[in-house]
């Protein structure tokens, strides 16, 4: 075994870190992202910022921060209403075409309806033609069947 190095321990020695990059994570950096959101601007925009983290970091704060999350939603909901707000102005713009109009604002529906389905989303009406609201259907019951013995 002459000339062989001994392997270095690769167990982890108390008060050393794991390695890799240091996450740096604060209230104020996540306030900073998430204002960026609420100003209808994308997390990319917001991450090209001097000072942010990476968009690796950023999706990982999102995984494992319940406060990041919940800031990050909230910044989205004011951005989706920052989008109701310029649909109105495009919608009463007249230097914008209609067929123009049309297209920005489906747009920003079309976006708005991903992100928050159950508030901007398509509403599922249940009735006929009439609008009368349709009945329930009927209850639906599973029989058990027992197989035909051979020789039957």
């Amino acid at each position: 075994m002459a000339g062989k190095q001994p392997r270095a321990s690769t167990a982890k020695k108390p008060g050393k870190s794991a390695g890799g990059r240091p996450s740096t994570y604060s209230a104020k950096l996540a306030a900073e992202i998430c204002a960026y959101i609420a100003e209808h601007k994308t997390l990319r925009d917001a991450l090209k910022q001097p000072g942010m983290p990476s968009e690796a970091t950023a999706y990982r704060w999102l995984a494992e921060r319940q406060e990041f999350r919940e800031m990050y939603a909230r910044a989205r909901e004011q951005g989706d209403e920052l989008d109701a707000e310029r649909m109105r102005e495009i919608a009463f713009d007249q230097g914008i075409p209609p067929d123009q109009k049309r297209v920005m604002i489906d747009v920003l529906k079309w976006q708005m309806a991903r992100r928050s389905p159950k508030k901007w989303g398509d509403k599922v009406q249940h009735a006929d033609a009439d609008g009368e609201k349709l009945p329930a259907p009927p209850p639906f019951y599973v029989m058990g069947v027992t197989p035909a013995k051979q020789g039957e």
